[in-house]
């Protein structure tokens, strides 16, 4: 009986700690979204009539990006066969090739409520948002290892 408490104890605890990984990731995952709106918003510098119209398309996107990159999730760890080898690396491509796609197809529904210029900016702000959120993450690894 003192064992199924504890046993029962534990699973408790470590459910309640998974939980609260997971609300907090939640909480940064909004809060990246919120700071990615607000850049983007800035560098491009939308409109308020312009962000009305980009930001359910560019939801939209996202939304189908994200089911590519759950595609895009493996677990080819290398020590598999040659001929699982060869399926990993077609799949690589056919989904990079879909991602090539996507983009294509958002880009073309950005120019219908953005100038060229604008679009073509998008482009170049969200890899520049990547790299700074990159920035921030080895800059706040770093200053914890000190």
């Amino acid at each position: 009986m003192k064992k199924t408490f504890i046993i029962f104890s534990l699973l408790l605890i470590s459910g309640l700690a998974f939980g609260q990984i997971g609300k907090r990731r939640e909480a940064l995952e909004e809060r990246i979204k919120s700071l990615k709106i607000a850049f983007v918003t800035e560098k491009l510098g939308l409109s308020p009539e312009e962000s009305e119209k980009f930001w359910p398309i560019y939801n939209q996107m996202e939304a189908e990006r994200a089911t590519l990159m759950a595609e895009k999730k493996s677990d080819f760890e290398g020590d598999e066969s040659d001929k699982d080898a060869q399926a990993y690396i077609a799949r690589h491509f056919e989904i990079r090739e879909k991602e090539i796609q996507l983009e294509r197809k958002y880009v073309e529904k950005f120019k219908t409520i953005l100038p060229a210029k604008k679009v073509a900016k998008l482009l170049w702000v969200e890899k520049q948002f990547r790299q700074e959120i990159m920035s921030n993450i080895i800059n706040k690894a770093r200053n914890r290892g000190r």
